[in-house]
């Protein structure tokens, strides 16, 4: 397996709560409750039911909770529609979806050029299916992860495992096609955290394909209601 260089999702659950420093590299992501410093080489997720009371310092950030804090992020920081920062931003580039939350002023700074750090990679659309001002848009995202064909775990499996301690990588350069009857499609390649993102999708039922060398092919189906926010993990 080629991809081993690639860093394991760490996770804190909903149910967590942590006081503290904490420092990581690679991808982590917060669904707990977390108050402290954040400093970190890689990219920050904090999930939805996250509250994050800290100061943060890290490569890139996507908001999908709520953040209590300021952050600088030397590549962008992302909030979709359902996340909340109430603090000050520092930032090379801040995109935030309709209906997020934001409360603090925002410093525009020069994108850090350190080799190997990359933003999620956005979805591009083909074959026309745009959707006009007037339609609602909603955003599918997710992580899509592995397990190396030489791993331990795949000969010597155990029910108690988490996705912690169970092997799994993220996929990077994965190619996730959405296709959607009358909409079109849309596609996007995973980043080195296994992260993809797909946004202006038109209501209706999305069918998704992911395809990584080395790796089985996954399908999933996701209905677009009303615009929002759905996160898809294929794992």
């Amino acid at each position: 397996m080629k991809k081993r260089h690639n860093k394991i999702l760490s996770l804190l659950g909903d149910d967590a709560e942590f006081d503290g420093i904490l420092r990581f590299r690679g991808t982590t992501r917060i669904d707990g409750h977390f108050r402290g410093e954040i400093l970190g080489t890689g990219n920050l997720i904090v999930g939805g039911k996250a509250l994050v009371e800290a100061t943060i310092r890290v490569s890139h950030v996507l908001v999908i909770g709520e953040i209590r804090g300021d952050v600088i992020a030397d590549r962008g920081v992302d909030v979709l529609s359902t996340g909340k920062v109430h603090g000050n931003i520092q930032a090379p580039t801040f995109v935030m979806e309709e209906g997020a939350t934001f409360d603090g002023n925002c410093k525009m700074t020069e994108i850090a050029a350190e080799e190997g750090q990359e933003s999620p990679i956005e979805s591009r659309k083909e074959n026309g299916g745009e959707t006009s001002p007037e339609e609602h848009s909603g955003t599918i995202h997710g992580y899509v992860l592995g397990i190396p064909s030489d791993s331990p775990v795949l000969s010597n499996p155990s029910k108690d495992q988490t996705q912690e301690d169970s092997g799994k990588v993220p996929i990077r350069d994965a190619k996730v096609l959405a296709k959607c009857k009358g909409l079109g499609k849309r596609q996007a390649k995973t980043d080195s955290s296994g992260y993809y993102r797909l946004t202006d999708l038109g209501d209706g039922k999305w069918k998704l394909k992911v395809k990584a060398k080395g790796y089985e092919k996954a399908e999933a189906t996701v209905r677009v209601n009303g615009g929002g926010v759905y996160e898809l993990n294929f794992d």
